[in-house]
């Protein structure tokens, strides 16, 4: 979620129970929302609004966003060759001489709402480390790199994270 679609969608919650967040709480805020699609906040806001009179704290406000639904199957499936539509794009990473297969998400729309973060579980019983990484923050800034290359001589995403991929060894 962008700063500009929280301002817009946190101006709602605001304005209906007549009370704004100060700077420091919307930034507090919007650092813990923004891995967060605008549509998943929007929606935790109408629900809370049906069912509390009061404003919510930060807490009831993940809590409510990690209970909403993002419709997925009515959403229509994006062509994505690398990825196939699933969203997650499989790499390989070659530790100790070992070569293992990760999984990370892919840059196409199919991947909106797959984000996963085991620390951001509710109940602190059941946090893990574990979470599934974005293919920007596997390849870093060399998707970036090519990316900004002209039309005629960039290559498209599939064959760049492909050769990225082959090309990685950690």
């Amino acid at each position: 979620m962008t700063l500009e679609e929280f301002t817009i969608k946190t101006k709602t919650l605001e304005d209906f129970y007549g009370k704004d967040l100060n700077y420091t709480q919307a930034d507090i805020w919007f650092d813990e929302l923004k891995n967060y699609s605008a549509e998943k906040y929007e929606k935790a806001i109408r629900n809370i609004c049906k069912t509390s009179q009061y404003k919510p704290t930060l807490v009831q406000m993940l809590e409510e966003i990690r209970k909403v639904k993002v419709q997925v199957l009515s959403q229509q499936k994006i062509k994505c060759d690398y990825c196939k539509g699933t969203g997650y794009i499989l790499y390989n990473r070659t530790v100790n001489n070992h070569v293992y297969e990760y999984v990370c998400l892919c840059t196409c729309a199919n991947a909106d709402g797959l984000e996963y973060n085991g620390l951001q579980i509710s109940d602190q019983e059941h946090r893990q480390p574990f979470y599934v990484a974005k293919a920007q923050d596997i390849f870093h800034d060399r998707i970036n790199q090519k990316s900004n290359i002209s039309n005629e001589i960039q290559r498209d995403t599939k064959s760049l994270i492909t050769d990225l991929s082959k090309q990685m060894s950690f």
